[in-house]
C-alpha cells in the first residue's frame, strides 16, 4: 500500500467513525440543529458527494427554526434547498460511508413527515397535500396527482402521517413511497381508460352525427323535395 492509498484510508477511517458518532445522537434525539449543519458542511467540503452529508444537511435545514415559526413555503416549491438536496439524493452518483441509499432516504421521510406532523392546521391542509405531492413525486420519480379523485384513496394515509409522524420510525415513513407510486400508478392507468373511453364515445358521437347530417343531406336533396319547390 502506498503512501497515498493508505492516507485515503485513513482519512475514510475517521470519517466512519465522526459519521457514527454524528448519527448516534440523531438516532437518540441528541444531536441539534447547529452542530449538524456545521458537520454537514465539513463533510460536504471533504466531499461534495457524500450522502450523509446531504442528509445532515437536510436534517439541520428542517430543524434550526422552531416549529411555531417555520416557514410555510418549506418543501413548498421546486427552489428550495431542501428539494435539491432531495433530488440530489435521489438522482445523483453519491459516495455512502456509513449508510446506503435506502437507509438515508428513510430517514429524509422521517424528517419530512415530521415537519407535516408539526406544521399541520386544519387551514393548511391543502398546502400540506401540495409539500407531499411535490416531496413523494421526487421519491417516486414521477408526478404525483393530488386531484379530488387522488386525493380519496390518499386522504386514510394522510390521516395517519398527521397523527402519527411524530412518532414514526425512519423504516416505517420510507415505506410511503411505495404507497404512494402504488396509488399514483392506479390513478394514472384509470387516466389512461378514461381517457380511452372518452376518445372512443367522441367517436361514437361523431359517427351518429354524421349519419344524421348525412340523412339530412339526403332528404334535402331528394327528388321529392326538389320536385315540392317547383
Amino acid at each position: 500500500m502506498d503512501s497515498q492509498d493508505f492516507k485515503k484510508r485513513c482519512e475514510y477511517e475517521l470519517l466512519r467513525e465522526n459519521m457514527a458518532e454524528l448519527f448516534q445522537k440523531y438516532e437518540t434525539g441528541a444531536l441539534n440543529s447547529s452542530a449538524a449543519y456545521g458537520e454537514s458542511g465539513n463533510l460536504l467540503e471533504y466531499d461534495k458527494h457524500c450522502a450523509e452529508g446531504l442528509f445532515l444537511r437536510f436534517y439541520a435545514l428542517r430543524h434550526l427554526v422552531k416549529p411555531e415559526q417555520k416557514n410555510p413555503d418549506f418543501f413548498a416549491h421546486e427552489d428550495r434547498a431542501e428539494v435539491k438536496i432531495l433530488r440530489q439524493l435521489m438522482t445523483a452518483e453519491l459516495h455512502y460511508y456509513l449508510l446506503d441509499k435506502q437507509a438515508i432516504l428513510d430517514r429524509v421521510s422521517k424528517e419530512f413527515y415530521g415537519y407535516l406532523h408539526a406544521f399541520y392546521a386544519a387551514d393548511n391542509y391543502l398546502a400540506m397535500v401540495q409539500k407531499i405531492s411535490l416531496f413523494e413525486g421526487i421519491c417516486i420519480g414521477s408526478k404525483l396527482p393530488m386531484d379530488a379523485h387522488c386525493l380519496r384513496f390518499v386522504q386514510p394515509y394522510l390521516n395517519y402521517i398527521i397523527g402519527m409522524a411524530g412518532n414514526m420510525t425512519a423504516a416505517e415513513a420510507g415505506r410511503f413511497h411505495s404507497i404512494f407510486a402504488k396509488i399514483s400508478g392506479i390513478m394514472a392507468e384509470k387516466a389512461r381508460e378514461l381517457s380511452e373511453r372518452q376518445a372512443s364515445l367522441r367517436e361514437i358521437e361523431f359517427s351518429v352525427l354524421e349519419k344524421e347530417l348525412d340523412g339530412i343531406l339526403q332528404d334535402i336533396q331528394s327528388p321529392k323535395r326538389i320536385e315540392h319547390k317547383l
